[in-house]
């Protein structure tokens, strides 16, 4: 007996699912916003937020709807990296730890 499972896509704009196209314009906002910082300790941060934006969206794009699971992931781990080097950069830890 064979089973099928249904996707359900989301809202689409022609043949591309929608949230491909809100985190491709986030990665190049990000983009932006990296521009204009410049060269900074910011910098590093909001890069990994913006390539997880742009990770998440290629997942589909490259490998299927079959590996849509993954988009979550991956985005929630480069977001987790970027603010936990936002944490570093801000002195969080140092305030955690010098009780």
């Amino acid at each position: 007996m064979l089973e099928t499972i249904t996707v359900l896509k989301g809202p689409v704009i022609g043949d591309g699912m929608l949230f491909i196209t809100i985190n491709l314009v986030a990665f190049l906002i990000c983009l932006m916003f990296i521009l204009r910082i410049g060269t900074g300790k910011l910098a590093i941060p909001v890069f990994f937020i913006g390539l997880g934006f742009l990770l998440s969206a290629l997942i589909p794009l490259l490998f299927g709807i079959e590996s849509l699971w993954a988009v979550p992931l991956v985005e929630g781990l480069f977001v987790f990296a970027g603010v936990v080097i936002f944490m570093k950069i801000l002195g969080i830890f140092d305030l955690i730890t010098n009780k």
